[in-house]
């Protein structure tokens, strides 16, 4: 368990993942696992469910930013069928990660982050 100690961390990553979330859409997972396990030395599983508790009020208040700046271009259908997607996903997600062990699940978490960074810079570059 985290100290009270640890809230100027906690709100360091909170801005940090709060700001790289709303500039490039990314969910504040891939900045918040990482610096909560290296910096506060959480084990992997702990940090991505802080993590997603962390993500959903920060994708709301995003996404309404950016459809209220005429940045969404999809209809309401499309926004529900890939919601409804998701939380399947989800589900099947999460009984898969319980199975897993920290290490796996850090390794399986670093090779996904290396990966779409990969096809993100292959794909500006061509």
């Amino acid at each position: 368990m985290q100290t009270v100690a640890s809230l100027p961390v906690f709100a360091v990553i909170g801005i940090a993942a709060g700001f790289l979330g709303g500039l490039m859409g990314v969910g504040g997972g891939l900045i918040m696992v990482p610096a909560m396990t290296i910096i506060l030395g959480m084990t992997q599983k702990s940090a991505q469910g802080i993590s997603l508790a962390a993500i959903a009020p920060m994708a709301i208040y995003s996404f309404y930013r950016y459809y209220s700046m005429g940045h969404v271009q999809i209809d309401l259908k499309s926004i529900i069928a890939l919601i409804v997607a998701a939380i399947i996903g989800a589900q099947i997600g999460t009984s898969l990660m319980s199975s897993m062990s920290n290490k796996s699940l850090q390794l399986v978490f670093g090779c996904f982050i290396i990966l779409c960074g990969g096809m993100i810079v292959y794909r500006a570059l061509r």
